[in-house]
């Protein structure tokens, strides 16, 4: 059995002169950057976040948007540690925060975000988001225009489009 391609955390923040400048600020866990990333699909984390962390697959960058940061800090620091020690037991890489949000302190550890205005700045801008319950974010992140390209499920795109 090989063994599945990995990337290091680290080499996804240099630029690609081929695919354009995605520029992504580390907040915070600079010394993760060695981590590796062995799966080429995100982690999404509604499942995790409400207490069912066996979903969550070792290798994998775990995305936080609005949802989940605000999720987390609607709960008291005690809760906030227990649902970060079930959810970075799994050996996630890192964490990745959209739209500038920061962190709790409970994540600090492997989180990188991007700017908004950065993220305005990069010419071409593809999102990944799928669900039925993504279409309000999705609906504001486009009509913003600081998305692109879009590559989602055929529900939520139909969601999108009769909107």
């Amino acid at each position: 059995m090989s063994t599945p391609p990995a990337v290091a955390v680290g080499a996804l923040l240099e630029p690609d002169l081929d695919a354009g400048e995605l520029v992504v600020e580390i907040v915070a866990g600079r010394h993760g950057l060695e981590r590796l990333v062995r799966s080429p699909h995100v982690q999404k984390t509604g499942l995790a976040l409400a207490g069912f962390p066996e979903y969550i697959r070792t290798g994998r960058v775990l995305v936080f948007g609005e949802s989940e940061v605000r999720f987390l800090e609607s709960r008291d620091s005690e809760e906030r540690r227990t649902i970060a020690a079930a959810i970075l037991a799994h050996d996630i890489p890192c964490i990745l925060l959209t739209a500038a949000l920061r962190p709790v302190p409970e994540l600090d550890d492997r989180t990188i975000a991007i700017e908004w205005d950065e993220l305005r700045a990069i010419p071409n801008v593809i999102a990944i988001a799928g669900g039925i319950d993504k279409v309000a974010a999705l609906d504001g992140a486009l009509a913003s225009g600081a998305i692109d390209s879009l590559v989602t499920d055929e529900r939520t795109a139909r969601t999108l489009l009769e909107r």
